[in-house]
């Protein structure tokens, strides 16, 4: 079973204007091509909102699923949802250091 990563899209895949992050597009083309992640795009905008998004910055194919972000959790065991997620904090260098800071050391 392969890894599977909930990406947001503003302010993690682009900038408020709507410009693609430095990095971002590499790191994802290499999460779904070398490292085999079903990547899942959710956005508060809305799963319409994503898939434009996306698709302007020639990313939509990387994407098992575009949704939106949940209102609600229902699960038989709640407390688990984020027990086994590892939460990654976008910030202005989390393209950049992305395997280097996070999955080398959590995941490989």
């Amino acid at each position: 079973m392969g890894l599977t990563a909930y990406i947001d899209i503003d302010l993690t895949i682009v900038d408020y204007m709507g410009n693609l992050l430095p990095h971002a597009a590499q790191r994802i083309r290499e999460m779904k091509e070398v490292h085999h992640f079903e990547l899942v795009a959710w956005s508060h905008g809305g799963a319409d909102h994503a898939q434009r998004v996306l698709a302007e910055c020639g990313l939509a194919q990387y994407f098992t699923a575009i949704l939106s972000k949940p209102d609600f959790v229902i699960d038989d065991s709640p407390d688990g949802v984020f027990d086994r997620a590892r939460v990654i904090t976008a910030n202005k260098n989390v393209w950049s250091t992305f395997w280097e800071q996070v999955f080398k050391k959590e995941v490989y």
